[in-house]
């Protein structure tokens, strides 16, 4: 299928971006979309406005996450070309937060920030073997237990400084 410049093939390409020139209608606000549209796996039309809104949104309210239109989700690299470096480099950290199922997070509770999936060793492996998370922010620096989640006071001099948010052993 030939749209505009851009050749789109249906089959591969469930989500694309074109000139709209039947000027569809934004589903987000419904408004006749009059420059790049943005054409969901579902069919249904975005304005450039309206689909950073919903990655936005999703974001920030984990029941839609991740951004999707009538159940079908909506992949970065469609919306990429719309979003500053700094706006896609946050998505993609949130993804990473959100597609974890048991997180663990700082243990600091003015920080809290999201460090990585929870240890889940059996309790027969020893305190000393279980991984830690250490806070790579930079006004933070706690170090979380990635088993019970509690900050832990001292670690030994191998595992202090490794300036990483991967659990430690």
């Amino acid at each position: 299928v030939m749209y505009g410049a851009q050749k789109v093939d249906s089959i591969t390409h469930s989500f694309s971006t074109r000139l709209s020139p039947e000027h569809e209608q934004c589903v987000g606000c419904m408004v006749t979309i009059d420059g790049d549209e943005i054409l969901a796996p579902c069919g249904h039309h975005y304005d450039q406005a309206c689909i950073l809104r919903l990655f936005d949104t999703a974001m920030r309210d984990e029941s839609l996450f991740p951004p999707r239109c009538c159940g079908r989700s909506i992949p970065l690299a469609s919306v990429r070309p719309y979003m500053s470096d700094a706006e896609a480099e946050i998505f993609v950290v949130k993804s990473k937060e959100l597609n974890t199922s048991k997180r663990v997070y700082c243990a600091n509770p003015t920080c809290s920030r999201f460090l990585g999936a929870q240890f889940e060793g059996g309790s027969v492996i020893p305190s000393l073997l279980v991984p830690v998370f250490k806070c790579p922010a930079p006004e933070c620096g706690t170090s979380t237990c990635a088993r019970c989640k509690a900050a832990i006071s001292a670690l030994p001099p191998s595992s202090q400084d490794d300036g990483e948010s991967e659990p430690t052993a």
